[in-house]
């Protein structure tokens, strides 16, 4: 409760006491007692009066506050959200740079394959014993060299299914969110 609310609640109640007392002078036929309690009541009653207006503004006051509150309340969350929005911009652009060196590495990919199965080496098989064991012999170790796998069965289909993945589950409910709302 606020200070004019219970000064006007213990002035009306002594307006009420009053106004009793008042009634009690009238019937004795004390007028000029009564006089002096009239007056009284008119000057408690512009209190009364002058206490409603001071809780009218108080109560204005106390909305006022609370709108400008929850104004404050707004502009954290818009600077909050400003924060976010650029890290989010970081991120986009970071996924933008990654986009473009898996587009400059599936580029390069073709071409290096093709290098590749061209460059597999062909053993020479000669029907001269001499000259087999002559390329043999400058072959070296290197006659018959083990090469590691590449597994490209393996390797590529999971940067494939990597990026299908992320481009149907993450990337399309951010991007319809971000239609209807930003």
């Amino acid at each position: 409760m606020t200070t004019a609310s219970v000064e006007l609640e213990k002035i009306n109640a002594h307006i009420a006491d009053l106004r009793n007392l008042w009634n009690d002078l009238a019937a004795q036929g004390k007028h000029a007692e009564a006089v002096g309690v009239e007056n009284e009541i008119a000057g408690l009653e512009r209190a009364v009066a002058r206490y409603e207006i001071q809780a009218t503004a108080e109560r204005t006051e106390r909305k006022r506050q609370q709108a400008v509150d929850a104004a404050n309340s707004t502009l954290e969350q818009i600077e909050a959200h400003k924060v976010a929005r650029v890290e989010l911009e970081r991120v986009v652009a970071e996924v933008e740079a990654a986009a473009k060196a898996v587009d400059a590495a599936m580029a390069h990919l073709q071409p290096a394959w093709t290098r590749c199965v061209a460059t597999w080496p062909s053993w020479p098989d000669f029907k001269d014993p001499v000259q087999q064991e002559a390329c043999s012999e400058a072959l070296g170790g290197d006659r018959y060299p083990r090469f590691e796998p590449l597994r490209l069965r393996l390797r590529l289909p999971l940067v494939l299914d990597i990026l299908r993945l992320r481009g149907n589950r993450g990337l399309n409910d951010i991007l319809s969110a971000a239609d209807a709302r930003f």
